[in-house]
């Protein structure tokens, strides 16, 4: 059997592969020795094999030709920790449990239907906005414009889904304290670990980042768990909300349903504001 042809790259080291020659501006980097190696290359990150593409054409033939056989993501180690690598249409293989929850994600959460159905939330959360500036400038109080902006968004995306908010603009702790677990959610998701580029070391957890996933994660598990409590007591009380997370729960109560309380949990995170890890 003949192996496929791998493309051309930078010399590497033994153990290291090409990881010291990323430096801390590997788009810099990586510009630097497509101009040597094309537009196609290969890199050795630790035990990782990567492919560089860096023209047009090639993403071309990569992000569209191609789409199909190249779609599926490598799951890091922090989201094979939290098991949502499992759970999550954003990290399955293209195929199956992938194709239920995707097609639950195009009806429900990204649909016209339901983009024009939240239209008026979208612009009462915006009056909300503008209102909390216009008292902060009465006052000459300094406006955080992040941690309004994250608010803003994130109730936005809190009523679409629980019908109610996450944030206020006046509960600074509490708000505060969900922006922090969010953010440090994404840091993590983002942050380079050594138990991707070796994976026999994943066990060892040397960073710390599989412990604090967790702990992130079941922080917002928690809240969600809440919710679907909340609107389980709700329709027995036949005083149903129309929101995501009332679709979510009538998918899951169907027959033969593929749909259970972690499932809708690890679904809630590819929503916008939680789209995570």
């Amino acid at each position: 059997m003949r192996r496929a042809k791998i493309s051309t790259g930078p010399p590497r080291l033994t153990l290291l592969g090409n990881i010291l020659q990323i430096g801390e501006k590997p788009h810099r980097s990586l510009a630097d020795l497509s101009r040597i190696y094309g537009s196609v290359m290969t890199l050795k990150l630790g035990w990782l094999t990567t492919v560089v593409i860096s023209s047009p054409e090639a993403a071309k033939e990569v992000l569209k030709t191609h789409d199909h056989v190249l779609c599926y993501r490598i799951s890091t180690d922090p989201v094979r920790a939290t098991g949502h690598h499992e759970r999550s249409f954003a990290w399955l293989p293209p195929f199956g449990r992938w194709r239920f929850l995707r097609k639950i994600t195009t009806q429900q959460l990204f649909s016209t239907r339901s983009l024009e159905a939240t239209k008026h939330l979208r612009m009462r959360k915006v009056q909300e906005l503008m209102s909390f500036v216009d008292r902060c400038s009465e006052r000459s109080v300094a406006v955080n414009i992040a941690r309004a902006s994250f608010i803003t968004s994130l109730n936005i995306i809190s009523n679409a889904l629980f019908s109610t908010n996450l944030a206020s603009f006046d509960d600074s702790e509490t708000t505060d304290d969900f922006q922090n677990v969010v953010l440090r959610m994404m840091e993590i998701a983002g942050k380079p670990n050594t138990a991707d580029f070796f994976p026999f070391l994943g066990f060892l957890d040397l960073q710390g980042t599989r412990k604090e996933a967790r702990l992130c994660m079941n922080k917002l598990f928690r809240v969600f768990q809440r919710f679907i409590d909340t609107k389980r007591s709700l329709k027995a009380s036949r005083n149903k909300e129309n929101d995501m997370l009332s679709s979510l729960l009538d998918i899951s109560q169907e027959k033969e349903s593929e749909l259970d309380d972690d499932g809708i949990k690890h679904l809630l995170l590819v929503s916008p504001n939680f789209q995570t890890i």
